[in-house]
């Protein structure tokens, strides 16, 4: 692991290769978003049949602007100006700059749907976005995460939690200083979940063919109990 805070270098990352990151997403770039994941994180979302949803790490605003083409609103936030900056071009939806701490923070909207996409990366933030999500829920919502599969990291001896290195493989040579990532192990991530009082109503893992690895894990969550500590 390079030096400093892995949190401050998740969000250096994003800054820094912000412009890269909206030009792969909107010129269809990187193939698994396009073949499985884009429309897996939609088709969750529909199915809970949502009038309001939260989109937290919302990048450049493809989610919500692809859950309003289905009439459903969305607000979106990031930590990242320039995507937020980017996002508000295309739309005129709520979009606002703001970390996961700030957003648990923040004076209290309720929302039906709550989703993460591929932007919980970090150990302390997720427990922020976990805290924000039990503000911000209705009583009935439901919290939509869909992050990396634990099957990434199959080599012997390295399935446990805690801090890797991130590598932007695959991706084009714009991309500069890969953020690292807290890796979690199936069970931590039902652990982490039930800490703050969520109970996972459905995993999926979304592939492109039956049989084959999956391109991610996607978790649906209901919030019936008060955080513990």
């Amino acid at each position: 692991m390079a030096h400093g805070d892995p949190e401050s270098r998740i969000l250096s990352s994003w800054k820094t290769n912000a412009s890269a990151w909206i030009r792969a997403v909107r010129e269809h770039e990187i193939a698994s978003r396009e073949t499985v994941t884009n429309q897996a994180i939609v088709n969750a979302i529909l199915t809970l049949q949502p009038r309001l949803v939260l989109d937290a790490g919302c990048g450049e605003g493809w989610l919500v602007r692809a859950l309003s083409a289905h009439g459903i609103r969305g607000i979106g936030i990031d930590a990242t100006p320039e995507l937020v900056e980017q996002a508000r071009v295309l739309d005129n939806s709520r979009y606002q700059v703001m970390n996961y701490a700030q957003l648990a923070n923040a004076h209290s909207f309720q929302v039906d749907v709550l989703v993460c996409n591929f932007a919980l990366l970090g150990d302390a933030s997720a427990n922020e976005l976990l805290c924000a999500a039990a503000v911000h829920l209705k009583p009935d919502g439901h919290l939509v995460i869909q992050t990396l599969h634990p099957l990434m990291s199959l080599e012997p001896g390295s399935y446990q939690s805690g801090w890797r290195e991130g590598t932007w493989a695959g991706f084009s040579d714009a991309f500069r200083e890969a953020p690292p990532w807290y890796f979690r192990t199936l069970g931590d991530w039902f652990a982490l979940f039930g800490r703050f009082g969520f109970r996972v109503r459905s995993v999926a893992e979304p592939t492109n063919l039956p049989g084959n690895p999956p391109f991610s894990i996607l978790f649906t969550m209901a919030y019936p109990d008060a955080p513990r500590s």
